[in-house]
């Protein structure tokens, strides 16, 4: 057994230490010389039922070092998915083994939050083929006997890119909402929280426009015309339906539940996730080191833990 995962990093324990992990990481962040592990938290399947209802409430640690993650947590199930996947990425020594924990807990309201299982990789620096990350489904161990819980497994990406490749790709999300009145469409909206009207808004909820391209950040602007992937939509049936919507009373959803994945009577507004990734040119002078990608409060322009699901 790994005694790592045993202490738990989960729950009440965390703080805001879980947080660190999953803010972006900015060029300011990662020494000249290091590299960046980059795990991606796509789904879990076959976890073990927390709750009297027969289900739990998960979401996963993720820890290299005293680095530290989380994930958004899903309610009510035991194959949660991430959609979009969510990416955490730590920094980690050139040439040298890197150790990834990966803890999964069920989140309670009036108690300790409960282990139900960890994995553990020893990540090897190695040379990407094309850049790409491996996919891999990890076991999950019993926390009380650490043994593998059969059917249990956790599906992350895991790779390992110079500094230099890291800041060189950035994933954009956008939300498109619409407004019932009496059916859905966009030509329904509420206003935005500046008086305007809106169809899109960027991931954080700050800027806001009838056009998606609108909401592009400066930094995201200076990667135009290098798309690796164009707007598409993102969906999981997790946390949204068929047609990849959320749902809410308001454009900042349920301030009590969130955005549900489906349609209830006080349902007036939805919303889904958009996605774009592009890359900046090589011959750009930030394209090489990242000097230039760090916004005002320190960020970097690449996504990195975020995710379109609330608490």
């Amino acid at each position: 057994r790994d005694p790592c995962w045993r202490r738990g990093v989960g729950g009440s324990d965390m703080g805001d230490d879980a947080k660190a992990g999953a803010r972006r990481l900015g060029p300011e962040d990662v020494p000249i010389g290091t590299n960046v592990l980059t795990a991606t938290v796509h789904s879990a399947a076959g976890l073990p039922a927390a709750d009297l209802n027969g289900y739990s409430d998960p979401y996963i640690c993720l820890r290299v070092g005293d680095q530290v993650g989380r994930t958004t947590k899903h309610a009510k199930t035991l194959n949660p998915t991430w959609a979009p996947p969510e990416v955490f990425s730590f920094v980690v020594q050139a040439g040298e083994e890197a150790a990834l924990v990966l803890e999964i807990y069920d989140a309670d309201s009036f108690s300790a939050d409960d282990l139900l299982g960890a994995s553990r990789l020893c990540v090897e620096e190695r040379e990407e083929k094309d850049g790409a990350p491996e996919m891999m489904a990890l076991p999950v161990l019993d926390p009380s006997t650490g043994q593998r819980r059969e059917g249990c497994t956790v599906t992350i990406a895991v790779g390992v890119q110079s500094r230099e490749d890291f800041f060189a790709e950035l994933q954009i999300l956008a939300w498109q909402y619409e407004r019932m009145n009496p059916t859905w469409g966009k030509n329904f909206l509420f206003t935005d929280p500046n008086g305007g009207l809106c169809a899109y808004s960027n991931f954080d909820a700050s800027a806001f426009a009838m056009d998606i391209d609108d909401v592009l950040s400066e930094q995201e602007r200076a990667y135009e015309g290098h798309t690796v992937l164009d707007w598409s939509v993102v969906n999981s049936l997790s946390s949204s339906d068929a047609d990849a919507f959320q749902y809410g009373p308001e454009l900042s959803g349920n301030r009590f539940f969130g955005w549900s994945p489906s349609p209830g009577p006080l349902s007036f507004v939805r919303r889904r996730l958009w996605r774009k990734v592009v890359r900046r040119s090589p011959e750009s002078p930030a394209g090489r080191d990242g000097s230039d990608m760090v916004d005002d409060d320190g960020e970097s322009g690449r996504t990195s833990g975020d995710s379109g699901h609330d608490d």
